[in-house]
């Protein structure tokens, strides 16, 4: 294994770690209720920050989750600058501009519904078909593959990852 391949892997698991930690310490799921709900333990925040390399001095380089998330996934529909990418002339849909999305929600970014339409499991008519992929149950692939005999909380594994994305897409939004 080459030098960067292993760097990319490390970097890939402490991001996978940090994002599952955070999303962990703030959203807590009632199995005997089935229901979630907001809690914040101080510990846990302390721990997921180290992971995601906060409280690192020496850190050479910043991994930013969300972009790498966006490249992965999400740049050759709708493009390196948000507005369209490679497959738009494939597709039977043009993808949203994600650069709009806040200026089209009256300048307040739409973090529920963006959430849900990435997410993708749950049917939302109002948004009539289905284009996009559902991102939340390839993400949930991936967890059981990568967690294989470990135990694990898939749904935090999958909130951590759209949640990185749409913090990007936030940051993303014309002025």
């Amino acid at each position: 294994m080459s030098q960067e391949s292993a760097k990319f892997l490390r970097c890939r698991l402490l991001r996978v770690l940090a994002w599952t930690s955070l999303s962990n310490v703030l959203w807590a799921h009632d199995t005997s209720t089935g229901e979630g709900n907001m809690r914040l333990d101080w510990t846990k925040l302390a721990a997921a920050a180290l992971l995601a390399g906060f409280g690192s001095a020496g850190a050479a380089e910043r991994i930013d989750l969300g972009k790498s998330e966006y490249e992965a996934n999400c740049i050759l529909c709708h493009g390196k600058d948000l507005r369209g990418g490679a497959y738009v002339d494939f597709l039977k849909v043009t993808p949203t501009d994600l650069t709009q999305l806040s200026r089209k929600n009256g300048g307040v970014f739409p973090v529920a519904r963006v959430f849900n339409v990435i997410d993708g499991r749950q049917e939302v008519k109002s948004h009539g078909t289905r284009d996009m992929p559902i991102w939340g149950r390839d993400y949930q692939i991936k967890a059981a593959e990568y967690y294989v005999d470990m135990p694990y909380d898939g749904e935090a594994y999958v909130r951590g990852r759209i949640l990185a994305l749409i913090e990007y897409l936030n940051r993303m939004q014309a002025k």
